[in-house]
């Protein structure tokens, strides 16, 4: 629960930060703004799981188990959704 917890909470500044910059800095609106967001959100959270899963293997010794890595891959993303 440690790793999803680290790359979960990292995933949620990262997106608010994305949010608090797009509105008080850049002011973007319109359908640039949305393909912003939808840009943003789906490589921050792909990063978290490839980095959340990788750092799962090598704990386990460079061997995971798809049990592994889809509770780590769940429990990481349903801290982002919270």
């Amino acid at each position: 629960m440690k790793i999803a917890f680290k790359y979960g909470i990292a995933v949620t500044l990262v997106i608010a930060i994305w949010v608090a910059l797009k509105h008080f800095v850049l002011h973007l609106e319109g359908p640039s703004a949305q393909f912003a967001d939808v840009a943003i959100f789906n490589f921050s959270a792909i990063v978290e799981l490839m980095l959340g899963i990788k750092e799962k293997r090598l704990a386990n010794g460079n061997k995971l188990t798809f049990g592994d890595g889809f509770m780590t891959g769940s429990e990481s993303r349903s801290l982002t959704r919270c």
